[in-house]
């Protein structure tokens, strides 16, 4: 029985070890990052994905929170300044935060001197974003995943797939909310970047 486990577990190992080699010892001529936009809807609808000639369109961002035994919602648009009796305001979201930590060492740090936000972890909150709607983790694909040309072979690429994870939302709130120049924390052997997306709120800085 030892051994049928181990054979299990060979594959997936072998697999990171592949993947760990391709990346340190042959050429990536890919990009590190990349970015753009969605252009938000006035409607609660879709943008056409098959039209040549109207762009595809983001509807306005709902977030849903928990907040004790409260579920809370609020649409997220800064041409909106009315309040909307049926829902959360922005304030409350800010307010049902968390004060955020960073990673350093392997270790979650509260340090308002690097960092001063707020955080709603990725199990008490939703959205009816998401990113694959709008072809954004195909473009990132595209644009970051390995693209490895093996020496001494005919000319080819091996290519491998992305999986995007909600993690969690970040409030930077004025006038003081900062996070220092950094870099992410990997939270895993296959986290290889973030997905940052910055929901339509007027900001400065």
């Amino acid at each position: 029985m030892a051994g049928l486990q181990d054979s299990q577990q060979i594959p997936g190992e072998t697999l990171l070890a592949q993947f760990d080699d391709a990346l340190t010892r042959y050429e990536s001529f890919e990009a590190f990052s990349c970015g753009g936009s969605v252009a938000l809807s006035p409607s609660t609808d879709f943008g056409d994905f098959t039209s040549e000639i109207k762009p595809v369109t983001c509807p306005r961002p709902v977030i849903f929170w928990r907040s004790g035994n409260r579920v809370k919602s609020t649409t997220i648009d800064c041409t909106w300044t009315f309040t909307r009796d049926w829902e959360n305001s922005l304030e409350e979201l800010v307010q049902d935060c968390a004060p955020a930590t960073f990673g350093h060492d392997d270790k979650n740090v509260f340090d308002e001197t690097v960092r001063k936000a707020g955080v709603l972890h990725g199990d008490s909150i939703s959205t009816n974003f998401n990113p694959y709607d709008f072809g954004i983790i195909d473009a990132v694909a595209r644009e970051l995943r390995p693209g490895i040309a093996r020496a001494g072979k005919q000319p080819a690429v091996e290519r491998w797939g992305i999986v995007a994870e909600f993690y969690q939302l970040n409030v930077y709130s004025g006038p003081s909310g900062m996070f220092k120049s950094h870099v992410d924390t990997p939270r895993g052997r296959t986290h290889f970047g973030s997905l940052v997306v910055i929901l339509p709120t007027k900001f400065q800085g």
